[in-house]
């Protein structure tokens, strides 16, 4: 024998002797014939055993792909948590890609999925979004994002009928594809983490304009620019309308600053902003509520024309902490 015979090999053929020793019993009753069954059973159980110790064992050792053959329930489980936050976004947290030129990932092959990952990470495959996004993960991040996917239902397509699926709800499509934007800008798109904005409760017209501004590289961040690299107009549009359809809530981040004198040069931007920090014009953002270190490096950037815009260069001044302090919804 090539190989030591495994327990689920044993089992298994244990099942397949016993339901033939089963049909040798109904066909041979009488006594001489039942012998004769027996013999066969015989040989039948040596050749199962036989071809089952004959499989060659897998190592792990054999390549980082093979342990992807190796997953559990728990490596799944964690897959899908990497892949809600650094995937989701273009492929879907049911691995069923809603964005054209985007691939289904849903029932992929787990060994093909992690070398293409890796492929990613290594550069490979070229200069793309994907670089950015996998280059931080590790390999037991990548193993477990893979073998996620793979334990996924493929995408169906429903021929029989070939009635046309019913289009999807907008903003549960804009959820899905949001689903990248929490480890920055905070769950529902209220922002944990200072410096970085909240998005809740933006005009969905403004906050699609910020991100074709990303994308094609007219407001400079690398990371925002990667992100939405392969993000489609009508993803842009879902995101934006999920956004702008959630609770305002003022971010959860600190203020510094004094909010009496913020307070004071506020009123400047109140004729575009508004008096209280909500603007009525969708493509003028609304401040109230927005992380103040936020707001203060973009008053920054403005004043030094980092960024592009001669009547905020003009009116620039330090007003974060007052906005900072009026929720949106006020």
């Amino acid at each position: 024998m090539q190989g030591s015979i495994d327990e689920t090999s044993l089992n298994r053929c244990e099942a397949r002797v016993r339901v033939f020793l089963r049909h040798m019993n109904t066909y041979f009753r009488r006594p001489s014939l039942a012998t004769v069954g027996a013999i066969a059973g015989v040989f039948f159980a040596g050749a199962c055993f036989e071809g089952a110790s004959a499989q060659p064992k897998i190592n792990s050792d054999d390549g980082p792909e093979l342990r992807t053959l190796y997953a559990n329930s728990q490596d799944i489980a964690e897959g899908k948590r990497i892949v809600e936050s650094s995937c989701a976004g273009c492929h879907g947290a049911n691995g069923i890609s809603e964005s054209p030129g985007v691939p289904h990932l849903a029932g992929q092959r787990p060994a093909y999925l992690y070398l293409e990952l890796k492929a990613y990470q290594a550069g490979s495959r070229g200069a793309s979004a994907m670089n950015n996004v996998v280059s931080p993960l590790s390999d037991d991040a990548l193993f477990k994002a893979a073998v996620y996917f793979a334990s996924l239902d493929p995408p169906q397509t429903n021929t029989a009928s070939g009635a046309k699926a019913a289009a999807p709800d907008p903003v549960q499509a804009g959820k899905t594809a949001a689903a990248g934007c929490a480890g920055c800008h905070g769950e529902g798109g209220v922002s944990k983490t200072p410096g970085m904005p909240s998005l809740v409760g933006l005009d969905p017209k403004y906050l699609v304009a910020a991100m074709k501004a990303y994308k094609n590289g007219q407001r400079k961040n690398d990371m925002m620019k990667s992100m939405l690299a392969s993000v489609t107009d009508a993803s842009m549009n879902n995101i934006a309308l999920y956004y702008g359809l959630q609770q305002a809530a003022r971010a959860t981040t600190p203020a510094a600053g004094d909010k009496a004198a913020g307070e004071t040069a506020g009123a400047a931007c109140a004729g575009c902003h508004g008096s209280d920090g909500v603007s009525g014009n969708p493509t003028t953002p609304s401040l109230a509520g927005q992380d103040a270190q936020y707001v203060a490096s973009a008053l920054q950037a403005y004043k030094q024309g980092t960024r592009s815009d001669e009547t905020m260069k003009g009116l620039a001044a330090a007003s974060a902490p007052y906005w900072r302090k009026k929720p949106q919804d006020s």
